[in-house]
């Protein structure tokens, strides 16, 4: 169980698609595909725009949209939110983040990156976790998820 994870519909995909690929910095984004042209990977990452959120209150009106434009064109942030990385389980455990990752590393350190932001992970999630294994790093946020049955 992936706490916080649903499935999305295909009406949902294509508006998520529709609504941030004219956004996002194709250079940030890392693509996997095996030797049928078949995606089995993807990495999708932004600038940071927790300080471009916190100059306009959440609010993207009246002027808040303009703080998030200058975040995500203009006055890069140091720091690198990775929004999604998602393997095929048919390739999970086989090295494809590894691949990923390098490509991704690359590019990132050349734009200016020092820092990077992960979703939550579990800490049960040994695989994920080892992922971090050759970063320096800090754990600096924790959720913690009750359940009750009614």
């Amino acid at each position: 169980i992936l706490y916080g994870y649903s499935l999305l519909s295909e009406k949902q995909i294509d508006q998520y698609v529709d609504q941030y690929l004219a956004i996002i910095d194709a250079r940030m984004l890392a693509f996997i595909e095996d030797e049928h042209g078949d995606l089995i990977a993807a990495g999708i990452t932004i600038p940071s725009l927790a300080k471009a959120l916190q100059k306009c209150n959440g609010e993207m009106f009246p002027f808040g949209w303009w703080h998030l434009l200058k975040a995500m064109f203009w006055k890069k942030s140091d720091t690198l939110d990775l929004l999604l990385i998602g393997v095929r389980p048919d390739y999970q455990n086989k090295g494809v983040p590894t691949v990923l990752f390098n490509d991704l590393i690359q590019t990132v350190l050349k734009l200016g990156f020092k820092y990077a932001e992960t979703n939550a992970n579990l800490e049960t999630n040994h695989s994920v976790q080892a992922l971090w294994d050759p970063f320096e790093k800090e754990q600096h946020k924790k959720r913690w998820v009750f359940g009750k049955d009614i």
